[in-house]
């Protein structure tokens, strides 16, 4: 790569294949530039820059949205927490930016059908955050907040889509400001852009942030959550 980096993203290309790789930082200061990896080449390949330097953001691309990826949220070395958004144009490099709801970082983001995203949980800079952030593709394309918040405000949590149409994402433990790691579980509800508490003493056996979770279809239906932390010490 053309950088030292981690804590960046990288996405699948639908186009032509390619990966787009974003951000992260080098361990002095966060990073705006962007390159794609080209598998028939084996190489790198320079891209145009973010508008700013982030890392622990989240690159999503929207088949909806002309194959856009929307690079939104995470962190900057200078200005902090970032509340700003970059459709970013894997082909050409052209950016159009635009305004999150709320400042975010270390959220999860999920892509419903090709066609929906919604950026769920993370931190603010101060504390963490139980709502979302729900993108819609039109003229103009545009944030908005969720319906309603979830029961919990985690931020390295998991939140999965459910698959098979469902427009169901699960959202699994995390953690919160104060080191107070959860065992709640919730689901987002694209149709309605609402989350759904589900009954009272459903969780998960054991509190745990920093963990995977893998949605395996039918015949199983089940998400696969492993590994992680339970609590600051383990």
């Amino acid at each position: 790569m053309s950088s030292i980096r981690y804590l960046h993203t990288s996405t699948l290309i639908s186009q032509d294949g390619s990966v787009l790789i974003t951000g992260g930082y080098n361990a002095v200061v966060g990073l705006a530039s962007t390159e794609k990896y080209i598998p028939s080449t084996g190489c790198f390949q320079t891209m145009s820059c973010m508008s700013v330097a982030r890392y622990l953001h989240t690159a999503d691309q929207l088949p909806s949205l002309s194959s856009f990826v929307i690079i939104a949220g995470g962190y900057n070395t200078v200005s902090g927490v970032l509340n700003t958004a970059d459709l970013f144009d894997p082909m050409t490099g052209n950016i159009i930016t635009i305004a999150l709801t709320s400042l975010r970082y270390a959220r999860r983001s999920v892509v419903f059908n090709a066609s929906k995203l919604v950026l769920i949980g993370g931190g603010n800079g101060v504390t963490t955050i139980a709502t979302g952030d729900v993108f819609t593709a039109g003229s103009p394309s545009l944030f908005t907040s969720a319906n309603n918040a979830m029961p919990m405000a985690p931020f390295w949590h998991t939140a999965t889509d459910l698959g098979n149409n469902s427009y169901l994402a699960f959202i699994a433990g995390g953690m919160d400001g104060r080191a107070i790691f959860f065992s709640a579980v919730a689901l987002y509800q694209a149709s309605s852009t609402a989350f759904i508490s589900l009954v009272a003493g459903v969780n998960m056996p054991t509190t745990r942030a920093y963990h995977t979770a893998t949605y395996l279809p039918a015949p199983y239906n089940q998400v696969l959550l492993t590994g992680g932390n339970l609590d600051s010490t383990t």
